[in-house]
Parts: C-alpha cells; structure tokens; sequence
C-alpha cells in the first residue's frame, strides 16, 4: 500500500496540462471524462494548481495551491486550501 498521499487526478492553470494517475485506469471512461472536465474547469476559473488525492486513510481530498507570485488566483474561490471528504474506501 502507498505511505503517502496518492495523486488521483489534477489540472494546472500555468502549465495547462491535465494529470491522471493510471493506476486508477480501471475507472469507467465517462468517470475519467468527468474527472477531467472538473479539474480543468477549476483551474481555468480559479487558477492555481487543482489536485484529487487519497489520505493513507483512504479520505478524497481536494487540494488547490497557487504560487505567491500569481496575481490571477482566486483565493475566495478556491476556497480553504484544503478541502476533504469521507473515506472512499
């Protein structure tokens, strides 16, 4: 089993680039697909970097992060800077 957070999915607003974790390639493709719309909507409304991943509990957490730099993130939007829900497992 992992010893750290696993990465599902996530999307950057600076690299404008999609990430999945093939380990979950068994996931139907309209889940996948819908993954996708919601990383990549998220970054392009709030910026900043937008990330899916698993606790060593198995809890789903939301992650966004934005560099200090970057002047375009919306922090209210974004909300708390970590965002969690019930175990998945």
């Amino acid at each position: 089993m992992y010893q750290e957070n696993v990465v599902l999915c996530g999307a950057s607003a600076y690299e404008q680039k999609y990430y999945f974790n093939k380990d979950f390639d068994s996931l139907p493709d309209h889940v996948k697909k819908e993954l996708q719309i919601m990383c990549v909507l998220f970054t392009e409304e709030i910026g900043g970097i937008f990330t899916l991943e698993f606790d060593d509990h198995g809890n789903l957490q939301f992650k966004t992060e934005a560099t200090e730099a970057d002047g375009f993130y919306d922090g209210i939007g974004g909300g708390p800077q970590n965002y969690y829900s019930k175990s998945c497992v």
